[in-house]
């Protein structure tokens, strides 16, 4: 629902179908939703394997651009995420605390975890 209750009216009515969205309308909510789902796939809780801030070097974590990000939005990206790698913060509530999107942090962590600095926590059911 994008267009506010009452304000065309077919709405909610047998009249309300495909006829009065535009095909770009279509689009962007199956973007928005798809969104979510990718942000929901995403979500796990993360521990980070190192207890301070690993040095990025020896891991070829250091070049100057890394997917069209500066060195030090790479490096702040890292930091961030290794910082609330708890084990008690999934990667929604994580990219809250950063002000970032769950989707920009999932190429950082994704590097992370290859590098084997990063573990997914699996939660057992009660």
């Amino acid at each position: 629902m994008r267009t506010k209750h009452g304000c065309y009216p077919e709405y909610h009515t047998s009249h309300d179908d495909l006829s009065l969205i535009s095909p770009e309308g279509l689009w962007g909510g199956y973007l928005a939703n798809k969104a979510c789902v990718d942000v929901l796939e995403a979500n796990e809780l993360l521990h980070a394997n190192v207890i301070c801030e690993p040095w990025l070097s020896p891991r070829g974590l250091r070049p100057p651009l890394v997917d069209g990000k500066s060195l030090a939005d790479w490096s702040a990206m890292i930091s961030h995420v290794m910082a609330y790698a708890d084990g008690k913060h999934d990667l929604i509530t994580m990219a809250d605390l950063v002000g970032a999107s769950v989707l920009d942090l999932v190429p950082t962590v994704n590097t992370l975890k290859e590098h084997r600095l990063l573990t997914a926590i699996t939660q057992k059911s009660a």
